[in-house]
């Protein structure tokens, strides 16, 4: 890196050379129109660092949207199995009794539309699986009189 070899005044005299950190402050110190264009190049390099941020944000934004529509998406259009805490072991030992060797799970739905309840809902539902078939049902802790 060349280093520029400056003659000038300051405020705490005549200097030749390199400047020091000192002698530059008090050069934009006492000189306004030194001053004034140190201004506008910090200004300029301050507004190119907020532009490339914004464009940095917009751009994260955009990808936010784009995984937030896919993953909205995918619960919607491919509802699976999920694995969960299932009743209490009670309730399990009796199913289990039932239905020996079953696999007992949770599967749960986001029903957009209301087809189920009238209005949207995530339904979540029992499932037992024993062999080839699958059993759906809706485990209940206690039973209502009127069921």
């Amino acid at each position: 890196m060349m280093q520029a070899s400056y003659t000038g005044n300051s405020p705490t005299g005549t200097y030749t050379g390199q400047p020091s950190k000192p002698q530059v402050l008090d050069l934009i110190k006492s000189d306004k129109d030194l001053r004034n264009e140190f201004k506008t190049l910090i200004s300029e390099s301050i507004r190119n660092e907020f532009i490339k941020i914004r464009g940095e944000i917009l751009s994260a934004q955009q990808q936010a949207q784009v995984i937030n529509a896919q993953q909205q998406q995918q619960t919607t259009s491919t509802p699976a199995a999920v694995p969960s805490v299932f009743p209490p072991a009670n309730i399990q030992e009796l199913l289990l009794k039932e239905f020996p060797g079953a696999d007992l799970s949770k599967w749960s739905y986001l029903d957009e539309k209301g087809s189920v309840y009238g209005f949207p809902e995530t339904i979540d539902v029992d499932v037992i699986k024993q062999g080839n078939n699958t059993f759906l049902c809706s485990m209940k802790e206690v039973i209502a009189l009127n069921n």
